[in-house]
């Protein structure tokens, strides 16, 4: 399959998981694609994005990012209801079409990517244990806490910086925060793009999320 046929890492991602590419050539383009400033490991939509990104993020201490729709991004939703059904794990238009303006340029690319990544065999590999640690760290920031984890908002907030952690996955090691009526808004997609992770399933942080819905 041509490499150029992937306009993006969520169809780049999807591919790998059902054994529909080279996976090794697609694995190496994700490990080596663009990483969001403050979000160690994370994975964007795609390089065009990416730019706009960082070079936002670069130059504000303050804010969000502007999240204006982009035709390509908003192509792909339409023109590819399978992969966005099994991105979200639902066909529920009050996702799609909600979150298509956010989850779909950073939260849906870094699960779906990680679960990739992780079924081809690159548990071990830094960006990979980059990602699980912000993905840990991204839950119990005070940033996104006061945000009752309700959207994907927080990721694209200016004074947002993550750690950047290289240590292997720590799902025992979670803060817990005074109870309110949090969701961790992407709970279902972070636990499958975890289930395969050696030492997640029972882990603290999978008992805290296991029974979360969209």
């Amino acid at each position: 399959m041509s490499v150029a046929f992937f306009s993006n890492n969520i169809r780049r991602a999807y591919a790998i998981i059902h054994n529909e590419c080279e996976v090794k050539t697609e694995g190496q383009i994700l490990l080596d694609s663009f990483e969001p400033i403050g979000l160690p490991g994370f994975f964007f939509y795609s390089d065009s994005y990416g730019y706009k990104f960082n070079a936002w993020k670069r130059t504000h201490t303050k804010g969000r990012h502007y999240w204006n729709h982009y035709y390509k991004e908003l192509e792909f939703i339409d023109s590819s209801p399978e992969v966005l059904y099994y991105a979200f794990g639902t066909d529920d238009p009050r996702y799609l079409y909600r979150w298509k303006r956010e989850a779909i340029r950073i939260p849906v690319p870094t699960t779906i990517c990680i679960e990739a990544l992780v079924k081809a065999g690159y548990c071990d590999h830094s960006r990979v244990k980059r990602a699980i640690n912000t993905l840990i760290d991204f839950k119990d920031n005070n940033i996104v806490y006061e945000k009752d984890y309700g959207c994907s908002c927080p990721m694209a907030k200016a004074d947002l910086y993550i750690f950047d952690n290289n240590d292997t996955p720590n799902f025992e090691n979670i803060k817990t925060f005074p109870l309110k009526n949090t969701r961790y808004f992407y709970a279902p997609l972070v636990r499958r793009a975890l289930l395969n992770y050696p030492g997640f399933i029972g882990s603290k942080l999978d008992m805290d999320i296991r029974d979360k819905k969209l």
